[in-house]
């Protein structure tokens, strides 16, 4: 197909089946739901030829700086900051701004993801209108008097007032995807504090093996020589912890403390890279074994963003040989068990790691 730069005519012609909608007069077309079934073989050769076109455009930085859909990592909030950065420079040195739109749903984005542009320093007028907006609405949910306040309604309710909302949504995007700092009531909010999504690894899809060598599949025979990992969050704590184990003796262990707001998962996966890390620096081909099944899986996957993830998938695949696997949780297996008594020392007394809070958005 390549080399005849083609695509077969016998694997993009679709068969189309009709589905009867119910209710409906059976001799009326309208009546009718038309699916389209494609040759499977043709949807593979094209999801092949998109991954490698993706892989093209972001190893050679082709993909152009002002597009926004179908990117990684760019959403329509990006959108609509930068088109309301452009026209207010364009007011500050007195020049016309002229847009052009192509279609009506751009006018819809910019009413439902607006507050990122306009809620960042909400005026009291705002607030005013979004609470008068919000009250007429309070009224007809709870049946109460007119001259009920706006604050009473939405406790009652247990509704969060709009200019909140309106607020929120502006910290989520600026802190979390513009990568700014934010000041609201009082608390700071800095974009280094939390993790950033980083675009998918720029690594060959043909040499990304770690399909292959991350199982899911619990083994009830673990190996005599393994490595174990864990992570928790107890009491409002959160710790992380690996053992080594050499014929049913543990040898090595390592632990560390993170910080209260860090999550089991980002806790899950630091210590399978620690662990990854250890053996690589020994120089040792062994298998891991972690309960998260949610970290394996992410770990597998060749389009992650996270940069936990990523860093992971790097330590691994500098280790052809290394395997890792899922192992059922508190069931008997020694390993396992060494590793939760570790990391349950760790939320208390581990040596501290500073890890970046989980991406905002």
């Amino acid at each position: 197909m390549s080399q005849a730069s083609m695509f077969p005519d016998a694997i993009e012609v679709g068969i189309i089946v009709l589905f009867h909608r119910k209710g409906k007069p059976k001799s009326e077309t309208k009546s009718y739901r038309p699916v389209s079934l494609l040759p499977t073989l043709g949807k593979i050769l094209e999801k092949l030829l998109l991954e490698r076109l993706n892989f093209h455009l972001r190893a050679n930085n082709l993909q152009a700086a002002n597009q926004y859909g179908f990117t990684v990592n760019k959403s329509s909030e990006e959108t609509i900051v930068d088109f309301i950065d452009e026209i207010e420079m364009a007011r500050s040195t007195k020049q016309h701004a002229l847009v052009i739109s192509l279609d009506i749903k751009v006018i819809e984005r910019i009413l439902l993801y607006g507050a990122p542009a306009w809620a960042n320093n909400i005026t009291s007028r705002q607030q005013r209108l979004l609470n008068y907006i919000q009250r007429k609405f309070l009224l007809n949910i709870t049946g109460a008097y007119s001259t009920t306040p706006t604050a009473a309604l939405q406790v009652i309710e247990g509704i969060t007032p709009l200019q909140i909302k309106a607020q929120m949504e502006s910290i989520l995007v600026r802190v979390g995807r513009l990568r700014s700092d934010c000041n609201w009531e009082g608390s700071s909010f800095l974009y280094q504090d939390f993790q950033q999504p980083n675009p998918p690894l720029i690594i060959h899809r043909a040499i990304f093996d770690l399909e292959d060598r991350v199982s899911i599949v619990s083994d009830p025979h673990t190996p005599a020589e393994a490595i174990y990992t864990d992570g928790s969050h107890l009491e409002g704590e959160t710790g992380c912890a690996f053992c080594v184990i050499q014929n049913n003796v543990q040898i090595q262990q390592w632990t560390a403390k993170l910080n209260p707001h860090n999550t089991v998962f980002q806790a899950e996966t630091v210590a399978i890279t620690e662990a990854i890390n250890w053996a690589n620096s020994k120089g040792i081909s062994t298998s891991i074994w972690s309960d998260s099944e949610s970290a394996l899986r992410a770990i597998s996957s060749y389009k992650s963003s996270n940069p936990l993830i990523q860093e992971t998938q790097q330590a691994l695949l500098h280790n052809l040989s290394m395997q890792l696997n899922w192992i059922k949780a508190h069931i008997g297996f020694l390993g396992n068990e060494a590793a939760d008594n570790l990391v349950k020392q760790a939320t208390k007394e581990g040596t501290h790691l500073h890890l970046q809070a989980r991406n905002v958005i």
